[in-house]
């Protein structure tokens, strides 16, 4: 699931409100853009049944980093919005349901007027480059600028900018 998740070709939203513990906050960790409300709880509290939080490690580690999970992932603690936010977990943290609904508006807008192709191709992208030393990287992110460069939806976004139009997918 958090494998789908992470490879899903459009963007993942998660919208936190409550506890999400566990795999919940697993959840969280593979999703591309997450949102929380204040009082929303976090944590990695797999230790405190006995368990180990294995099948949600590769997705938390790349988002939090090994310091930031060594020490939640051992403790089994809950920890605070404000706290997922500054660890990395959570992109934003909101007031209230309202400005939740709003902010989430507003990244969908962004969204929509992206090519979902050339998202698609981003997120895969990221899978590819994340972890690797900037310099082995060279000839992967080249092809990739050449392959999305090369792409129906670049030619028609270079136009539609150029005859400063709209580009095909975004909508009136």
């Amino acid at each position: 699931m958090f494998l789908a998740i992470v490879r899903c070709p459009k963007p993942v939203i998660a919208r936190v409100h409550g506890a999400a513990l566990g795999g919940g906050s697993g959840l969280v960790a593979a999703s591309d853009i997450s949102i929380a409300t204040e009082n929303a709880q976090f944590g990695f509290t797999e230790v405190k049944l006995g368990i180990v939080p294995a099948l949600i490690s590769p997705f938390v580690v790349a988002r939090i980093g090994a310091a930031n999970a060594r020490e939640y992932f051992l403790t089994g603690e809950k920890f605070p919005a404000e706290t997922a936010r500054s660890i990395g977990l959570v992109n934003h943290v909101v007031e209230s349901e309202a400005k939740m609904d709003a902010l989430i508006e507003t990244k969908l807008a962004h969204i929509l007027g992206a090519s979902a192709s050339a998202i698609a191709a981003t997120k895969e992208l990221i899978l590819t480059v994340a972890g690797h030393p900037v310099e082995s990287m060279s000839s992967t992110t080249a092809e990739a600028s050449v392959r999305s460069r090369a792409s129906a939806d670049a030619q028609a976004g270079v136009s539609a900018f150029l005859s400063h139009g709209k580009p095909p997918w975004v909508k009136s």
